[in-house]
């Protein structure tokens, strides 16, 4: 999100700053003056966020149906939010996945509230420093920043948006590189400070 609100494909109004804010005034970890809820597709490669009437007419979902899932989400950040603040952690956001069943009740699927789903910051460091160390698989995002993956994987699917636009076949992704045995290792460790930092219990 920080990095859509820095190169404008998201104003900052849009988040529920004054219009006119200027993006770069807005540091990363600032908390949004109100929760801020968008939706997204699930069956490409990548998530592709949406407009909300244009995923409502994909899904057939009726809008009473998705103001009940956006209740669902705010309460359920609320109360994690709440309790992993009293482990040391704050929970910076996350994401939610749901469904309807054959009575189109509304049902929470996939796992939220780990590494992979929500995004956790140490509090002391924050509250203190003003530093952000995340507990999550952010970790794995740097290396991959680092070494000049993610760049080249948002320039060949940015290319293949356009290549889509025109019915053109698109171009292949790059393939993943290996994460190397110390990056694994520490990825590991941070997933396990959370499980424990969040459960209060040593794995």
């Amino acid at each position: 999100m920080y990095d859509r609100l820095l190169d404008g494909r998201v104003k900052p109004e849009e988040l529920g700053f004054l219009a006119g804010t200027d993006p770069k005034s807005i540091k990363k970890g600032t908390k949004l003056p109100e929760p801020f809820v968008e939706v997204t597709t699930k069956f490409e490669k990548r998530d592709k966020p949406l407009p909300v009437d244009e995923a409502l007419r994909i899904a057939g979902i009726m809008p009473v149906e998705y103001n009940e899932m956006k209740e669902i989400v705010l309460q359920l950040d609320e109360e994690m939010a709440r309790q992993v603040e009293s482990r040391g952690l704050i929970h910076f956001d996350g994401k939610k996945e749901f469904a309807l069943n054959e009575h189109r009740e509304l049902m929470l699927i996939d796992t939220f509230g780990t590494g992979d789903e929500d995004r956790f910051v140490l509090k002391k460091e924050f509250e203190e420093k003003g530093k952000i160390v995340e507990i999550s698989k952010e970790y794995v995002r740097q290396y991959y920043r680092k070494i000049g993956h993610h760049e080249e994987l948002e320039r060949i699917r940015a290319m293949n948006d356009k290549r889509k636009e025109a019915r053109e076949e698109p171009l292949p992704e790059p393939e993943i590189p290996p994460l190397p045995e110390a990056d694994a290792a520490e990825t590991s460790r941070i997933y396990k400070q959370l499980a424990e930092m969040i459960t209060g219990e040593g794995t």
